[in-house]
């Protein structure tokens, strides 16, 4: 508690894993701070806001407004009088969950809605916010988010002048010891009051199960050592074969044959209905700005009608959801419900999105997108394991993947992660997918995702596909890539890096043709569909002389190319941290027109490419006075989808599990 205690600490960041115990955490000190302010009045008085509500739509006044107003009807609240106390020093306000604000918001947005929380640290204020440790990509966002701190254009590390940076801790796991000690506690008292008849022999027996190292690794989150004794109770439930997969299916399980056996409850629903309920909403409240609460009334009534089917009731609407949205969600005061553990909406999400062969939407226009935008790791992980695990996972991944390549809507690059993983365990090969969706997804999944525009390799990777490319759309792909890759990387390229870039966008036999053309006559025009490649090198570059070595250089402008690539394809691929670099201003790209050629030789077959006169022209392409001659017109392309991938019919979802 020292750090309540001390006046003027900056805002503290509590990080951890998912299950590791944040939200515990949380409730045990808003609840030990609640029991001290109350028998003292000079105490500060703990308010603790769960964040997966506040999304970049939100302002704090809303947020704090609906906290004191609507769900507990705090008299004579205002949001002026909250802010005045608030800076007297006369609460401690805990934000709960600041991973789950942040699903599917860029970067910027991102640090925008922490500042905001962060603009409550003022004066005597505390501000304690938890999150899991896997919302930051890398260092960058880290320093950024937690620390205020960005870098230059030159590589030197500043602070943000407008916000308090956060001090941070780690809530670690725990220990063997600690959690051997949790399991021996609460199986027991699960085992005397949940297991009739439970005899001693029996429950000694059991917790030598929950205590062998089978569950080492598992039991070290509180939230598996939990779970794990919950199923344990159910005596005819073997543990043997639990891993962290199966843990989450069986405990689902568990709370569902829990409810179907309450008294009251309708029959005719039985556990396969209700999963497929809470299946459904757990992914539409994703869905939702990646929500964890709702109101009965706000739920959409079709995702229940679609889970009951045929089976007769008569429940009216509200009670229909009311009857199903139990089990796996908590009640909160007459109209709330929400999941109790965050993990177990992912599980429930991954399910419902491997039922739905990745088109969660029915297969509407933009499923693709919001299955890139939704799918948390975490959900990513569980789905990974149900491609693996069910029978039909090679049919349903071909599926998805289908769904993928023809779709002609925008795309996060960052975000293809669910995609990526159907690839693997589909019939399609990892290296040779159609169109430039396929370009994209082949090339990052051979590639962790989050880092591939960072690797060592993926540059090199990426100049052999633009410089081999044949299909335009595959070409334009590639092409978009390279320029997003020399964005996030352009600090570190070289000259040879940045020489290879421009070489590998020549055809040279296209562009001895277009030099030639324009030689001889007064003026010559590339068109986008005939000399694509020649089109965008006259669109995107100039001629100056190096300051440097005074040699001639070409300069390509990045930004450009990236505008030509995305017209020319009919959509706007994103990603957040290329976006970033060019609100800031997008780098240049200059290379020395004698260091083009060199590495245009250098390439596989350039000296026969370059052959039969065909290297004079290229060269003289990056001559002022023949470049003078090229004009760029704009021609019409066809949809970047034509015959991307056979459309194959839905496959049956719901065969077994192959075991494990």
């Amino acid at each position: 508690m020292k750090w309540l205690d001390e006046p003027h600490e900056r805002p503290l960041v509590v990080l951890g894993g998912y299950g590791s115990g944040k939200t515990t955490f949380a409730s045990h000190l808003t609840g030990l701070l609640a029991t001290r302010a109350m028998s003292d009045p000079t105490q500060r008085i703990p308010v603790r806001i769960r964040l997966g509500d506040l999304t970049e739509q939100n302002n704090l006044e809303g947020l704090f407004g609906a906290h004191f107003t609507a769900a507990h009807n705090a008299r004579g609240y205002s949001w002026q009088l909250f802010q005045e106390l608030n800076r007297l020093g006369r609460f401690l306000i805990v934000f709960d969950g600041f991973d789950e604000m942040k699903h599917g918001m860029t970067l910027p947005v991102f640090q925008r809605q922490f500042n905001l929380l962060l603009s409550l640290a003022v004066g005597d204020a505390k501000v304690l916010i938890l999150g899991r440790d896997t919302a930051f990509k890398d260092d960058t966002e880290f320093k950024a988010v937690i620390k205020g701190k960005r870098r230059t254009v030159n590589g030197n590390e500043v602070s943000y002048a407008s916000r308090p940076e956060c001090d941070h801790v780690k809530l670690e796991p725990f220990t063997i010891e600690e959690a051997h000690r949790f399991i021996r506690g609460y199986f027991s008292l699960l085992a005397r009051t949940e297991v009739a008849d439970a005899q001693p022999e029996w429950v000694e027996g059991r917790l030598l199960e929950l205590l062998s190292p089978h569950f080492a690794e598992l039991v070290v989150r509180p939230v598996h050592s939990q779970m794990l004794c919950r199923i344990a109770t159910k005596p005819n439930w073997g543990l043997s074969e639990v891993d962290l997969f199966s843990l989450y299916d069986r405990f689902i399980e568990y709370l569902l044959m829990r409810e179907v056996d309450k008294p009251g409850r309708f029959a005719g629903f039985d556990v396969g209905v209700r999963r497929a309920a809470n299946a459904s909403l757990s992914w539409w409240l994703f869905s939702e700005e990646g929500a964890s609460t709702t109101s009965v009334s706000a739920a959409p009534l079709s995702l229940f009608k679609a889970a009951v089917g045929n089976v007769d009731h008569e429940f009216d609407n509200e009670a229909l959801v009311r009857e199903l949205a139990q089990g796996c969600l908590v009640e909160k005061g007459s109209d709330i419900v929400y999941f109790g553990h965050r993990s177990i909406q992912e599980f429930l999400a991954s399910e419902h999105l491997y039922q739905s062969c990745l088109s969660p939407d029915g297969e509407k226009s933009g499923a693709v997108a919001s299955v890139c935008r939704w799918a948390t790791d975490q959900v990513c992980e569980f789905l990974d394991e149900f491609f693996v695990r069910r029978e039909d996972g090679k049919a349903t991944a071909t599926f998805g993947v289908d769904q993928f390549l023809n779709y002609p809507g925008s795309l996060d690059l960052d975000r293809l992660t669910p995609y990526a993983i159907a690839l693997r365990h589909s019939d399609y090969p990892s290296d040779d997918l159609p169109g430039p969706n396929g370009v994209w997804l082949s090339w990052l999944s051979r590639h962790k995702i989050d880092g591939a525009f960072y690797e060592a390799g993926a540059f090199d990777g990426l100049i052999s596909i633009v410089r081999t490319a044949q299909a335009p759309m595959e070409y334009l792909a590639a092409l978009h890539l390279l320029m997003s890759v020399f964005i996030a990387n352009y600090r570190e390229t070289t000259p040879v890096h940045r020489a290879e870039m421009v070489a590998a966008m020549v055809n040279p036999k296209e562009l001895s043709e277009v030099v030639g053309n324009a030689l001889s006559r007064r003026t010559f025009s590339v068109h986008s569909s005939r000399d694509l490649r020649s089109y965008i090198l006259t669109k995107a570059t100039s001629l100056s002389k190096s300051p440097v070595s005074g040699n001639l250089q070409v300069e390509l402008d990045v930004a450009e190319v990236n505008d030509v690539t995305k017209k020319l394809l009919g959509f706007l691929p994103t990603r957040s941290s290329t976006v970033d670099v060019l609100s800031a201003g997008t780098p240049i790209l200059t290379a020395e027109v004698q260091e083009i050629m060199r590495r245009l030789r250098s390439f596989p077959g350039g000296e026969t490419a370059l052959g039969q006169g065909r290297g004079d022209n290229v060269r003289q392409f990056f001559d002022a006075n023949v470049r003078a001659r090229i004009g760029a017109v704009e021609i019409a392309t066809a949809s970047r989808h034509a015959g991307a991938a056979p459309r194959r019919p839905r496959p049956t979802v719901g065969s077994p599990s192959k075991g494990r």
